[in-house]
């Protein structure tokens, strides 16, 4: 992978995830239903899809992406954020709940740039999910400024969804370079795809 795929790939990472965080945000928490309502968790769903949706885009349009549908790319990053990062917010709470979810998000991309090299006949890395998982994890370093200024961003913009967008915002690029430096593409892969195209 040459410094101008990278580059895209970091962008594309950190741009992203500042970016559909707050979509999350405007579908799960916006105020459209209820907290703790009969469609708080579709809209949690709805949201975490949505991210993905953005995530994705910008993720297959980093490395040309051939062999791994949007859809199935958005699919496996929104569920695998959904299920890892609900499942914590009900046992742990924020911001146990972000980090949980950025962990299932590095580990989600990772499978997914394991599956674009492996269907494009390229060796790749056998623990790559297992770095993916890593790096997610590894945001945590990155995040924690933001969660020592968060009270003040929230105090600030008055509290309620603007600082909330905010915040997220910032975790999301925090968390899209750390993922975007750890697990990168197989540089094969994308050389050969971007070639192709």
């Amino acid at each position: 992978m040459n410094r101008l795929q990278w580059r895209r790939w970091l962008v594309a990472n950190a741009l992203g995830l500042f970016v559909g965080l707050p979509v999350f945000g405007i579908i799960a928490d916006g105020g459209l239903v209820e907290h703790d309502g009969p469609f708080d968790i579709p809209m949690h769903f709805a949201g975490f899809m949505g991210m993905a949706a953005v995530v994705a885009f910008a993720q297959r349009r980093a490395i040309g992406a051939r062999h791994t549908g949007y859809l199935l790319w958005t699919a496996v990053e929104g569920i695998a954020v959904f299920l890892v990062g609900g499942v914590a917010f009900e046992l742990l709470g924020p911001p146990a709940d972000f980090v949980a979810g950025m962990t299932a998000l590095g580990g989600a991309t990772a499978f997914l740039l394991r599956r674009e090299a492996r269907a494009a006949g390229r060796p790749y890395p056998r623990l790559m999910v297992l770095k993916g998982l890593g790096a997610g994890l590894a945001s945590l370093v990155g995040m924690v400024p933001v969660f020592l200024v968060a009270q003040s961003i929230d105090d600030a913009l008055g509290g309620g969804l603007p600082p909330f967008l905010v915040i997220i915002a910032l975790l999301g690029a925090i968390a899209g370079v750390t993922i975007a430096t750890l697990v990168r593409p197989v540089a094969a892969a994308v050389e050969a795809e971007l070639v192709a195209a």
